[in-house]
């Protein structure tokens, strides 16, 4: 009788943009093939569309718009799904030990994320809300209906005046989107639920360390986010840093302190952890330091991808560079397999986009700029074609239409 060949297994540590993009483009490398063995390793049973949390959590999705379920393309070929977390992984053993068990592998993705960086701004993980997960979303949605609701019969004026100050911390693209979004939901939606007199005390901060917006875009578009911004009823605080935040609000370095009940932290990110045997180098920021072809290199036949991975080329933690990122680690495996020497990553721009409200965007292709309509609709038709699953698509096409002529939910999640 004929022994069985032993499968090639490739685990895939994470189902973020990097991780879920690298299953895909193996599936359609491996597709049939019962020699290869993927599996997906995930705390949550769903890949998650970061870029619109900011739109769950100002009314203008549902959340399962931007999550689809980890199982729904997973259902072919020699492929598993173990809904855990890592723990630790082995590298001389080639074994990832995981709150379901030890699973070995052939060849590793680790592709887990970042999380917020708090900075060591005293209290800020205490007291801040953020927004990297869905569960971040639900729980900022619903607090600031909860903080309408309690200043709508709040007899202490200070009180009151405090829950209806929104404070967004960080002025990149995350912090731009959130207060416009926010700004909007609270100056055109909750408007038409509650007297002027208490409306009249509501506001939106933006709190960035720099003289500008989003860094990363062109002045053209930097400009265009202040003003737009600023339009919307936003109040900026530029060249102002956060030295403490506590139940009373945000006291900045230069002494004024922001009473709100609601900071929302979103100045900066850091690489997710986990454990090794034999711990790698990592840049100062926590990064996985990694060769040109996103390899360990005293462990090739593990790759780093996405916010983990410190990269020669200093890779924007951006989500076109983690799809881009697990294009190329697919074909690098799939040389491995073959024999075949791998090839080095490089990072190609294929342009940003930035949300400032309904009708409101902005683009950066290269050295071309465009704000407005067009840009709005370039926005959403990229971010469109982006969602995995025409069920998504078509879920938020149809909520998106219906937004155009109504006003974001204030159901509570």
């Amino acid at each position: 009788m004929k022994a069985e060949t032993k499968k090639i297994r490739i685990v895939i540590l994470g189902a973020g943009f990097a991780g879920v993009n690298t299953f895909r483009y193996l599936h359609k490398k491996f597709h049939s093939n019962k020699q290869i063995e993927i599996i997906i390793v995930n705390p949550k049973n769903y890949f998650l569309f970061t870029p619109l949390l900011h739109e769950v959590a100002t009314g203008g999705l549902p959340p399962d718009t931007i999550m689809q379920p980890i199982r729904s393309f997973i259902t072919c070929c020699q492929t598993d799904f173990y809904q855990a977390t890592a723990q630790k992984i082995h590298s001389q053993e080639q074994l990832i030990q995981t709150s379901l068990g030890n699973i070995s592998y052939d060849y590793l993705v680790i592709a887990l994320g970042a999380k917020t960086n708090f900075f060591n701004i005293t209290n800020a993980r205490k007291h801040c809300f953020t927004l990297k997960t869905m569960e971040d979303a639900i729980k900022l949605k619903n607090h600031v209906i909860e903080c309408f609701e309690h200043a709508r019969h709040e007899a202490d004026a200070k009180k009151q005046k405090q829950l209806l100050q929104f404070a967004v911390i960080g002025g990149g693209p995350t912090g731009v989107e959130i207060a416009s979004e926010l700004a909007e939901f609270i100056h055109k939606t909750f408007r038409r639920f509650y007297p002027l007199e208490l409306m009249q005390h509501a506001q939106v901060h933006l709190i960035e360390r720099s003289d500008k917006l989003v860094s990363s875009f062109a002045p053209t578009i930097q400009r265009e986010s202040l003003k737009q911004l600023q339009k919307a009823g936003v109040n900026m605080h530029l060249q102002q840093s956060v030295e403490s935040i506590d139940e009373n609000g945000i006291t900045l370095e230069s002494g004024k302190t922001l009473h709100t009940a609601t900071p929302i932290f979103v100045a900066g990110i850091k690489a997710a952890e986990i454990e090794f045997d034999i711990k790698p180098a990592k840049s100062f920021d926590g990064k996985i330091t990694v060769n040109a072809s996103l390899q360990i290199t005293s462990s090739p036949e593990i790759f780093v991808l996405g916010d983990m991975a410190d990269h020669p080329e200093n890779v924007p933690a951006l989500a076109q560079a983690a799809v881009q990122q697990a294009s190329a680690t697919a074909i690098n495996i799939q040389r491995l397999i073959n024999n075949k020497p791998v090839k080095a990553f490089h990072y190609k721009s294929a342009g940003m986009l930035l949300s400032l409200g309904r009708w409101k965007a902005a683009a950066q292709i290269g050295s071309f700029s465009l704000t407005g309509r067009f840009a709005w609709w370039m926005w959403r038709t990229i971010y469109f074609a982006k969602l995995i699953s025409w069920k998504q698509r078509l879920r938020a096409t149809v909520e998106w239409t219906i937004r155009i002529f109504t006003h974001r939910d204030i159901s509570e999640l």
